[in-house]
């Protein structure tokens, strides 16, 4: 059996799928052109959506959790959306400076959008679609596309 190596030609013997965390890296960099529908294989469970960056994460995230919160003032929803879409920040870059162009840790997190979650052919929730994060390293597999909700299947009566 061979080792699978980078594109330095280093062996990869570690957890995380170097390839998945290059497609990840291009969604952080390019957040306005990247949106890779995949699915990913992770403990048994499909999770499919649509590859986001970490940016378009916490953005969508922050706007979803501000949405659901009841019984608060707009002000206060305001700040709750805030609070969470700081976390954006962290994926922004000047695309000029120099901290851009500066090596960086290969990604830890994987961020869909859109996210449907699937066990066997049972589709969970049933309709919703979601925000949905995780970490590289519990990812089993991934392949590029969605899954989709199964269709009915019709019986015909018996002749």
């Amino acid at each position: 059996m061979t080792d699978e190596r980078n594109q330095h030609g280093d062996v990869m013997r570690g957890s995380r799928d170097w390839f998945l965390q290059e497609l990840v890296r291009m969604a952080n960099d390019h957040p306005d052109a990247v949106a890779l529908p995949v699915t990913l294989s992770v403990k048994g469970l499909l999770v499919s959506g649509v590859l986001v960056s970490g940016k378009a994460y916490f953005e969508g995230f922050a706007n979803t959790l501000a949405t659901a919160v009841t019984n608060v003032s707009d002000d206060s929803r305001w700040r709750i959306r805030e609070m969470f879409a700081q976390y954006a920040d962290l994926y922004k870059k000047d695309r000029g400076s120099p901290a851009a162009q500066a090596p960086r840790d290969a990604p830890e997190f994987i961020h869909l959008g859109d996210a449907q979650f699937f066990i066997g052919s049972n589709l969970i929730p049933t309709g919703q679609k979601v925000w949905w994060r995780g970490r590289i390293a519990e990812v089993d597999g991934f392949i590029l596309g969605v899954l989709g909700a199964p269709r009915p299947q019709r019986v015909s009566p018996a002749v």
